[in-house]
C-alpha cells in the first residue's frame, strides 16, 4: 500500500477518516482528496473494505473475556490443588520414613526393658489380676 500511497500523513488522516476519528476540518480535507485524487480514492476503497472485513470477523465464544478469566482461575485453582497434594504426599512420606526408622528402635528398647529383673517380676506377678 505504501507504493501507491507514499505520504504517511495523508494515509494516517485517511485511516482516521474511515474510523470516524477525524476532526471536521480533517474530514473536509479528506473529501477534497477523494474528489481530486484517483489513487487516494482507490486506497480509500481498499481501506474501507478492509475495515468492514475486520468488523465482520466473527468472535468465537472462547475469546470472550469472561470465559478467559474463568479458564485462568480454573488453572490457578488446579495448580493450588496440585501443591496441596504434593504437600500431603510429602507429609505422608515423612511419616512413613519416621515410622520405619523409629519402629525398630522402639522394639529394641522394649526388648532391653524386658531384660531387667524388676520388670520380669512385675510381669510374673501383676498387681491387678488379669483374666
Amino acid at each position: 500500500m505504501k507504493a501507491n500511497f507514499p505520504d504517511q500523513a495523508r494515509f494516517e488522516l485517511l485511516s482516521a477518516y474511515i474510523d470516524n476519528r477525524a476532526t471536521p476540518t480533517e474530514r473536509k480535507q479528506v473529501q477534497q482528496w477523494l474528489d481530486s485524487d484517483r489513487e487516494f480514492k482507490k486506497t480509500y476503497l481498499r481501506l474501507s473494505q478492509l475495515a468492514q472485513s475486520i468488523k465482520n470477523i466473527p468472535i468465537s465464544a472462547s475469546s470472550c473475556s469472561e470465559d478467559l478469566s474463568l479458564r485462568v482461575f480454573a488453572k490457578i485453582d488446579g495448580q493450588k490443588q496440585i501443591k496441596k497434594l504434593g504437600v500431603a504426599i510429602s507429609v505422608g512420606f515423612l511419616a512413613v520414613l519416621g515410622f520405619v526408622f523409629c519402629l525398630p528402635k522402639y522394639f529394641i528398647a522394649q526388648n532391653s526393658l524386658q531384660d531387667h529383673d524388676s520388670l520380669a517380676i512385675t510381669l510374673n506377678r501383676p498387681i491387678i489380676r488379669l483374666p
